[in-house]
């Protein structure tokens, strides 16, 4: 990884403009998560990303050096509190690793981006759901990621340990049969899209 993220998991410390320091976790992605997002971008060579909630920018810190070191690409990052709630730290944490010219911004609801990437067949060959915690939110994120990425793309989602996002991942492992999960800990999953079609009848539904 590089050494502004090095340096945010070595000292739990994020900054804004002004020198204000902030603590970085909870909110911001752990080591091992960082790290596998990192890895999937690498080891599968991936030139196009998607991110639902940047915040203080580590897990955005940690795509964007791979999509760096895997040459370059293009990360569409969503987050509508960024300057807000976040102080903008995400974006200045991308600029102060030179890595702010990778990515594309909205600063708007996922609920009003996510549909005009796919009105504009948008594709992408990771998607990083972090966003807003609550259930329908969760799970609006994931029906339109299901057509952003290709057959072979993965979702990632995170907090899987926290009961609205456990309860989404429930449905998804119940219902979602175009979606399989290939590696899970107790806080995150990743899904990849074995289907192009969803075959479910128009009334299917199981319990979860």
């Amino acid at each position: 990884m590089n050494f502004l993220l090095e340096q945010i998991y070595s000292t739990g410390i994020v900054k804004t403009a002004d020198g204000e320091e902030h603590q970085a976790f909870p909110t911001g992605v752990n080591r091992s998560l960082g790290e596998a997002l990192y890895r999937i971008v690498r080891e599968n060579n991936l030139k196009l990303t998607l991110e639902v909630g940047m915040a203080f920018g580590v897990s955005t810190l940690a795509i964007c050096q791979a999509l760096r070191d895997n040459g370059g690409g293009k990360h569409v990052v969503i987050d509508p509190l960024q300057s807000t709630n976040y102080k903008s730290i995400g974006m200045l944490n991308l600029k102060r690793a030179g890595l702010d010219d990778l990515i594309e911004f909205y600063e708007q609801p996922s609920h009003l981006i996510l549909p005009d990437l796919v009105r504009h067949d948008q594709k992408f060959e990771l998607v990083f759901i972090d966003g807003s915690h609550l259930f329908d939110y969760v799970m609006v994120d994931v029906f339109y990621s299901q057509f952003l990425v290709s057959v072979g793309g993965q979702i990632c989602l995170d907090d899987i340990d926290k009961l609205s996002v456990s309860k989404a991942f429930a449905f998804i492992v119940r219902n979602l049969e175009n979606l399989s999960v290939i590696d899970q800990t107790e806080r995150f999953c990743i899904l990849r899209k074995v289907a192009e079609e969803d075959d479910r009848a128009w009334d299917h539904f199981k319990e979860f």
